[in-house]
């Protein structure tokens, strides 16, 4: 057991640290491209937000959570999936189901099925998240703006539900460890992109396929009609498929936050961390 962490720790830290350059990519182009535009666009890229502002109003809460779910969260999340498979779920999950069909495939194919497998185990927890940990979940949806790093705005909890979802589905269909911590770390870098201050959709028919900045902004809409759409992170195919599908391409969502603007919802992470429990204590 110490032999496969001490394996694979070093692969997680490096992953975290590459993330996070990865991460001032789209700081840097969000900063960068032309002025905020209020309609939707396809051609070029804008920004939604003020993009000239070095430190946003919510800057310091959310590079809080950023720094706490990349170095804490995360790490722990996967060392603890590598420690509940090993002990617990091997002997009542089946293991490798399609191992021998994704290691004949060359490096382009086994990366596409671990991204669509990594999605999926995305989607569905997040569906869940929405109606059943929402106390939690409502943390990453009280984002007022969208930016790069309101993709790791997440409650531990949160974050911990993702983490092992997408690692332990991996494991099931026959990944290996080098392989989950690739493919979870694409589809974590695609999550910073569809969060960027990025003014940016995608034609059809590949926005059927493939989610954009503006497809998830729509999820992240205080609008009524977009509540509880677009779950999916970067194959928007899974919501055409789930009919939660919402995406008006020729406008922007005119605000984003809680749908029901609680005026009680802490502002501090301190306060946010511990506001579920509250939350569930009451009840």
């Amino acid at each position: 057991m110490q032999d496969i962490i001490a394996e694979h720790l070093d692969e997680l830290i490096g992953s975290s640290w590459a993330f996070i350059i990865y991460a001032g990519f789209f700081y840097i182009l969000s900063r960068f491209v032309d002025p905020p535009e209020s309609k939707a666009s396809s051609s070029s890229l804008k920004a939604v937000h003020n993009n000239k502002v070095f430190f946003h109003k919510d800057f310091k809460l959310e590079s809080t959570y950023f720094f706490f779910n990349l170095f804490i969260t995360d790490i722990l999340g996967k060392l603890l999936t590598i420690f509940m498979t090993l002990y617990f779920l091997v002997p009542i999950l089946p293991h490798q189901l399609f191992a021998e069909f994704i290691q004949s495939q060359n490096f382009a194919v086994q990366l596409l099925i671990g991204l669509l497998i990594a999605d999926a185990a995305f989607f569905f927890p997040h569906w869940f998240a929405h109606r059943f940990l929402w106390p939690y979940h409502s943390i990453h949806h009280s984002a007022k703006e969208l930016r790069w790093l309101t993709a790791l705005r997440l409650h531990p909890v949160d974050h911990l539900s993702f983490v092992i979802g997408g690692t332990i589905a991996l494991y099931i269909f026959g990944f290996e460890g080098e392989a989950i911590v690739q493919a979870i770390f694409i589809h974590g870098a695609y999550n910073l992109f569809v969060h960027a201050n990025i003014n940016l959709g995608f034609p059809r028919p590949l926005c059927y396929i493939l989610g954009s900045p503006n497809y998830h902004r729509w999820h992240h809409a205080s609008d009524k009609e977009a509540i509880d759409k677009n779950f999916a992170t970067m194959f928007s195919l899974f919501d055409v498929i789930f009919c939660s599908y919402y995406y008006p391409r020729d406008k922007l969502p005119k605000t984003y936050g809680l749908y029901d603007h609680s005026k009680n919802y802490p502002k501090n992470f301190t306060g946010q961390i511990l506001y579920p429990f509250q939350r569930i204590k009451k009840k």
